[in-house]
């Protein structure tokens, strides 16, 4: 159901109560990801919850690097067996998964916005040629040579939704639980 903008602000304003770090809420359509956002450091949330508390589940965080209006959102979360947190991402490595589940819905104290998938990657960290989806585009040629270095390490990429104008979010997690690799699933945002 539809809510209002009024409604949207209230609950964004409620969340920032319980924690100032929050940033949106993040759900992704036909998966158990549907959690609060924070931002920090790249490192308090690997092992604290949403309330502050030691966990090893840890959060979602938004990459210190990013501001929330940036053109290209970087978004981390830990890649958990029992398929909370960023686990369940996994499931885009699947064709007939990623066919049906294209949708991301980022909510924020400004609205909802929505993104379509169009690429899943996945980066070896160990690899000083392989794709440095950490260090992230700040001009619109430097967010051209990103997306073309995420096409390059990419194992599915729909070209035709890349080729749309808009901004670019970014979920990331690790791979098999190898603290090497990443697992990579980007969005377009649909204006």
């Amino acid at each position: 159901e539809q809510r209002s903008a009024e409604e949207i602000a209230a609950f964004y304003r409620m969340m920032k109560e319980k924690n100032e770090d929050y940033v949106c809420w993040l759900t992704v359509d036909g998966t158990a990801i549907d959690y609060p956002v924070v931002q920090r450091d790249n490192s308090f949330y690997l092992n604290h919850d949403f309330n502050g508390e030691k966990n090893r589940h840890g959060a979602i965080f938004m990459d210190e690097l990013c501001n929330p209006e940036d053109e290209v959102l970087l978004l981390h979360g830990h890649h958990m067996k029992d398929g909370t947190m960023f686990g369940d991402l996994k499931q885009y490595k699947e064709d007939g998964f990623r066919k049906e589940h294209r949708k991301i819905t980022l909510e924020s104290e400004g609205g909802i916005s929505e993104y379509r998938i169009f690429a899943v990657a996945r980066v070896d960290l160990t690899d000083a040629s392989s794709f440095r989806f950490e260090e992230l585009p700040k001009t619109p040629e430097e967010k051209e040579l990103y997306i073309e270095g995420l096409d390059a390490s990419s194992f599915w990429y729909d070209d035709a939704q890349a080729q749309k104008d808009g901004a670019v979010l970014l979920l990331s997690t690790c791979d098999y639980g190898s603290d090497e690799e990443r697992l990579l699933v980007a969005a377009k945002k649909i204006e």
